[in-house]
Parts: C-alpha cells; sequence; structure tokens
C-alpha cells in the first residue's frame, strides 16, 4: 500500500467487493460511459508487468463477475476492456487498474476500430477515407483543439461563453472543470436520478481529494425525485465534515435557480448558470442555455454569483436536507400525484418513468421458499449459498420486502 496512491486509499463507499482473493472493482471516478469500472490488485503494483500470475488470473476473472452486474444494471451493447501500462501509454494513476467500458448502441458515430482508438487516426482501418472532408491523414493534437474548443474556446482563441444544447451539452463542461476544483457549490430546482447518476462520481471523487460540497434545492412543484434526494443523503453520511445539504421550502413561492460554482486550486473560479437542472435531458441531450461566468474574465459577475448563492443560503425558507424533510417531501409528493394532473404535467417540466416493479428469478424465488420454511420450523437463522451473478442482493432485498 503506498499513502500517496488514490486506489490505495479508497472509502470503503466506493469500494465493490469482489469474490476474489486479491483484486477489487470500483465505479470510475471520470467515467467514459454509464457503468464504466476499473477493477484493481488491492496490493500495490504498478503495472501488469508487476503483477504475479495469481493476480493476473483474478484481473481476468473478474470481467466476468463484473459485466454480469453491469449487464443488469445498465443493459450494455457491449464491452471494452483494456490496460494502460506506462506514461506512454496513457497510464496516470501508477496503480495497475483493468478498465471495463459497457457501450452502447449511438455512443459514437462509427465504433469500428474499437480499443485502436488510442491512436485516432488509426482507429478504424475500415473506413476508406481517414478525413471526412479530403481523405488526409488528420493531426491528432488538432483532434484535441477540436474537442476542446466545442467547450471551452472557439476559433479566436477566446473563451466559449455559452453551453447551448445537444451538441454543447454543460455535462462535459461541467464535469471538466469539478475535475480540477476543490469546492462545489450546486442549487437547482429539481433533481432526477437521471442526472445524479451522471454527476456523483465526480462529486464522489472531489470529496475523495477532501474538497467540499454543498447543494441547494427545494420542494418546488414536487419535482424531484425523493430517491435521487436519498442518494446525497447517503453521500453525506459518508461525508459528513465536506458534504452540506440544504433544502428550499417554496410554501406557494416560485424556486428555479440553476447554478453550478466551482472553486479551484489553480486560481481561476467558474460558474455556470442558466437553465439546467440535474437530470440527464438538461445536462446533455436538451436544449438548455448556460452561461460561463470566470472569476478572472468577469470577476463581478463571479462575485454576484456566489454573494446571491450565499445569501440565499440564509433565507428563512431555508433548512438542512435531511432525513425528516425529505420523509415529509416524500409524502407530500405522494399525495400530489393522486391527483388527475400531476404538478410536473401542469408546469411542463420533464419527468422520469418510474422503474419496473422487480420480481424474483426462479432461483430467488426457490430460496425465497425456503427460507420462509425454516422459519416455519422455529429457526432464527440460515445461511443462502447462491453462485456469483444469481442476485444475492437482490435475493436480500425480496426476502426483506416479504417479512
Amino acid at each position: 500500500m503506498s499513502k500517496d496512491c488514490r486506489f490505495c486509499s479508497l472509502p470503503e463507499s466506493r469500494i465493490i467487493r469482489l469474490p476474489l482473493s486479491s483484486v477489487i472493482a470500483l465505479r470510475d471516478g471520470y467515467p467514459v460511459s454509464d457503468g464504466h469500472t476499473l477493477v484493481i490488485p488491492q496490493r500495490h503494483i504498478a503495472t501488469w508487468f508487476d503483477a504475479t500470475p495469481a493476480e493476473r488470473m483474478e484481473l481476468w476473472s473478474a470481467i466476468d463477475i463484473v459485466c454480469e452486474d453491469l449487464r443488469s444494471e445498465f443493459s450494455p451493447d457491449g464491452f471494452n476492456f483494456g490496460i494502460n501500462s506506462g506514461e506512454a501509454a496513457g497510464q496516470t494513476v501508477p496503480h495497475l487498474h483493468l478498465h471495463i467500458i459497457p457501450r452502447y448502441d449511438g455512443d459514437m458515430d462509427d465504433p469500428r476500430g474499437g480499443v485502436r482508438h488510442v491512436i485516432p487516426t488509426k482507429g478504424n482501418y475500415l473506413r476508406e477515407d481517414t478525413s471526412p472532408v479530403t481523405g488526409d491523414s488528420v493531426d491528432p493534437l488538432r483532434q484535441v483543439r477540436e474537442v476542446t474548443s466545442k467547450y471551452r474556446v472557439n476559433d479566436s482563441g477566446t473563451t466559449k461563453a455559452l453551453t447551448s444544447g445537444p451538441g454543447n451539452p454543460l455535462l462535459s463542461a461541467l464535469t471538466e472543470e469539478i475535475s480540477t476544483a476543490e469546492k462545489l457549490d450546486i442549487a437547482v430546482a429539481f433533481i432526477f436520478r437521471s442526472g445524479l447518476n451522471r454527476l456523483q462520481p465526480y462529486i464522489t471523487d472531489l470529496l475523495d481529494k477532501s474538497g467540499t460540497f454543498r447543494l441547494l434545492t427545494g420542494d418546488y412543484l414536487n419535482a424531484s425525485d425523493p430517491d435521487a434526494l436519498q442518494s446525497l443523503l447517503d453521500l453525506r453520511e459518508a461525508y459528513p465534515e465536506q458534504c452540506e445539504l440544504y433544502a428550499y421550502s417554496t410554501n406557494a413561492r416560485s424556486f428555479h435557480p440553476k447554478s453550478y460554482v466551482m472553486f479551484n486550486a489553480s486560481g481561476e473560479n467558474i460558474a455556470f448558470v442558466g437553465s439546467s437542472n440535474i437530470s440527464h435531458t438538461a445536462l446533455e441531450s436538451g436544449v438548455e442555455w448556460n452561461y460561463r461566468i470566470s472569476s478572472t474574465i468577469d470577476p463581478d459577475g463571479w462575485q454576484a454569483v456566489i454573494r446571491e448563492f450565499d445569501s440565499l443560503l440564509k433565507d428563512s425558507s431555508v433548512g438542512s436536507l435531511d432525513a425528516q424533510w425529505l420523509r415529509e417531501y416524500r409524502q407530500r409528493r405522494n399525495e400530489s400525484q393522486q391527483a388527475k394532473k400531476s404538478p410536473e404535467q401542469e408546469s411542463g417540466t420533464e419527468t422520469e418513468a418510474p422503474y419496473e416493479v422487480p420480481t424474483p428469478n426462479e432461483i430467488q424465488a426457490e430460496a425465497l421458499a425456503a427460507l420462509q420454511q425454516t422459519r416455519s420450523n422455529g429457526n432464527k437463522a440460515g445461511l443462502v449459498v447462491l453462485a456469483t451473478g444469481i442476485g444475492k442482493t437482490w435475493l436480500s432485498a425480496f426476502d426483506v420486502a416479504s417479512d
């Protein structure tokens, strides 16, 4: 173990335990796709060539285990597996790790070539042209600049200040800034699972690096997903000294802010203020306008944003987003959804379809019946042994729900 290695000092909340003796898994802090997972040896070793034969075998054995879980949770259409070994190969964390990257139909225009895209111009040898316009070879550095300019810089070299829709989504610009921030403040009206799932790995990584996080949301139109808010409470429980959550109780008033504020150790602080709540649609696929404010380019604008954020936290309608507030909110929201037309429909805000209620598979049903029988026989404890991938966690949930 190395005290300077981020993989050697992971909080327990990030670790995915595997039925293997020498390796563990975790979700990538900067995921390429939903479900992007790393498998790492518990022993601190730098590269594949430092691993023992047993460690190498367990790294590859983990692929089947992790992919089974990813198929269940994310339903990917394919996978990429890869190891970066050495700086020239792109390794940035000097602790051996295997990437398991779920792939989805349409996640890039032409995926042919797969891992060959580590050198962009050599990725797809099946395509006749290597450049969509001239057929000339493409300079990889120019490609990087073009992608970067999409979010940060325009042709004149000045900052591109507006993110404005599917071709220029807020999520890409936002996660880039969060990845280098030491403090993050967010004020949004609505929070849905689909958006929080995309942001939470970056927020968790910030907290892992001793950063701080403050979030303010509210009960406006009862639109926010209570389960997403519960995930935030779980995050605060894991990082109680670094994470502050606040709730604005509207009492028939409008509450509609959307701001993301990043404080950076490098000196340039960034805020995005606009129209994007925390949802997949608002962060990625919807037509949204969000203005980027830099503390170095527009210091007055930056100061106005942070003053307003701090002032809002002192409002008499703001209190702690805690378990009691969430229970009361969940009850109010459930009652409102009994109405013929929901507040979300009336306001035109986006909604998310409820998750399909899961049911036990055949093996789980058999195990549940056996557990019920052993309780009927007067036993107070029992042991269920199932092969990997059958769904023991789900079995536990079904058992609790049926009790």
